[in-house]
């Protein structure tokens, strides 16, 4: 059985969200399930990028710490 890794993802900026974009989300094993970053655009386009990659939405907050 293949195990996946979820992640919570801080950060999406230019580095941040080309990151997403071109390596994580098209990550078969990985799930992202949280996004944070100050924002609420930012986070807005990174969870269509995520979503696009046929993953569910994640959460999207503000504060890192939730």
């Amino acid at each position: 059985m293949k195990e996946r890794v979820k992640i919570g993802y801080i950060g999406l900026g230019r580095r941040g969200s080309y990151v997403l974009k071109n390596n994580i989300s098209q990550m078969e094993d990985v799930d992202i399930i949280a996004i944070c970053d100050l924002s609420e655009r930012k986070m807005e386009l990174a969870c269509e990028i995520i979503t696009k990659a046929g993953k569910p939405e994640p959460i999207m907050t503000t504060d890192y710490r939730e």
